[in-house]
């Protein structure tokens, strides 16, 4: 039986034990006890409550039945982060080659970081951008038990175009590579330093190492590398709105400076980072909350917003993705003017989970779209400047990459 045969049983198990359970009371409910759950030695248990969407799925299926299926999660998002990049490669290509016909209107994940989307029409310049003109890049997916290095996926790219990539997937025998100084394992030298950026920086000097040996003729290209807590990776990915997650983002980099807003004091690190950082986007980051999703949506989707969706399906069977985005949808999702304004987890008196403020939120049936029809993307005019209602004419496009339905034409836009 494959891996994901066995993962979808346990998790059918888990949902027949919730037969006849109001899902929406389970999620309303708890957040201290599904807390207490979690061993104190798991590195990212502080971290946790930020994660809106997957604290969601802990709440669905419990702490233990994630803990039981770690590594097969772990699996199915690099395979998820690899399709979408290969995704944007093809979009990137079909538009550099002048065969999309409505580039403004065709969406995909961004290659750099694959979580944030982009028009097609911006992927290039906007890589430039914030890398440069020559740069390898490289994201790494670290343990939430112990911060061991699970997978790493690495780019290079020659002016905003990727040149190839490739990808280690866990159990690697790349991973086992040892800084040429300490004689530590790559995966391990998160574990053994305590210092996210300073191990990050260790892991960058064997990779660069390899780099210069293997690709000699880009020895002095610029190498960046990207460490996210696997809660923060695929809580960044199962978002509906792409406003969500450019606030979130935010968030897990800046972790460190919420515990004022959180009501805690807990919050000691950040929970995804580059190591060095791109000079434009650490400025980007270190902008206010609101500013940076303004900039960043503006720099990616010329402040759209677009329903986002997932590609592995194995998600679906691993987590209740499915499930806990069709009660998003239900219980409508956040305007982008709402998501500016929302307010974190109030660790002090256990609410979990944004507080948004009041007024009409977004549903599919306001742009006449079936819900099969919203879970694989779609393309509005809104911005946080548009006021509700909300109807078919804010629809731009259905759908994503080069499968897009335009939907409205040129001289309607």
């Amino acid at each position: 039986m494959a891996w994901h045969e066995k993962v979808k049983e346990i998790k059918e198990r888990r949902l027949k034990e919730l037969e006849g359970v109001d899902i929406k009371s389970i999620l309303a409910a708890g957040d201290k006890e599904i807390y207490n759950t979690i061993p104190d030695s798991v590195f990212s248990k502080p971290y946790l409550p930020l994660c809106t969407q997957v604290w969601k799925f802990f709440k669905y299926m419990d702490w233990h039945y994630f803990d039981s299926i770690y590594a097969d999660f772990a699996e199915a998002c690099l395979d998820e982060l690899v399709l979408r990049m290969e995704e944007a490669i093809e979009v990137s290509k079909a538009y550099s080659e002048g065969k999309l016909k409505d580039p403004k209107k065709t969406i995909c994940y961004w290659i750099l970081p694959p979580v944030l989307v982009v028009r097609a029409d911006l992927i290039q310049g906007a890589i430039r951008l914030v890398y440069g003109n020559s740069a390898d890049i490289t994201f790494m997916g670290v343990s939430d038990f112990d911060k061991e290095v699970l997978f790493g996926i690495n780019f290079h790219f020659e002016n905003g175009l990727a040149t190839n990539y490739w990808y280690m997937k866990p159990g690697d025998e790349f991973l086992d590579k040892r800084h040429m100084k300490l004689g530590t394992k790559l995966k391990d030298l998160p574990k053994e330093i305590p210092d996210f950026h300073e191990a990050a920086g260790k892991i960058r000097d064997i990779l660069l190492d390899v780099r210069n040996i293997q690709d000699p003729n880009h020895a002095q290209s610029a190498y960046n590398v990207c460490l996210f807590l696997m809660s923060a990776g695929p809580n960044n990915g199962v978002f509906v709105s792409n406003f969500d997650e450019y606030s979130f983002m935010w968030e897990g980099i800046n972790s460190y400076k919420l515990n004022e807003e959180c009501k805690t004091d807990i919050l000691k690190d950040t929970i995804q980072f580059y190591e060095p950082w791109p000079p434009i986007f650490l400025q980007l980051t270190r902008l206010k909350r609101d500013l940076w999703i303004k900039r960043i949506s503006g720099l990616l989707i010329d402040k759209q917003l677009y329903c986002q969706y997932v590609l592995n399906k194995k998600l679906f069977d691993i987590l209740p993705v499915k499930e806990v985005l069709e009660k998003d949808w239900e219980e409508g999702v956040p305007t982008p003017a709402q998501t500016i304004a929302h307010e974190f987890s109030d660790y002090k008196n256990w609410r979990f989970g944004y507080k948004l403020p009041e007024g009409p939120r977004i549903h599919y049936e306001d742009f006449g779209l079936s819900l099969k029809e919203a879970m694989g993307g779609f393309l509005t005019d809104i911005t946080w400047q548009t006021e509700p209602p909300f109807t078919r004419d804010n629809l731009i496009s259905i759908g994503h990459g080069l499968n897009t339905k335009i939907i409205k034409k040129d001289e309607e836009t």
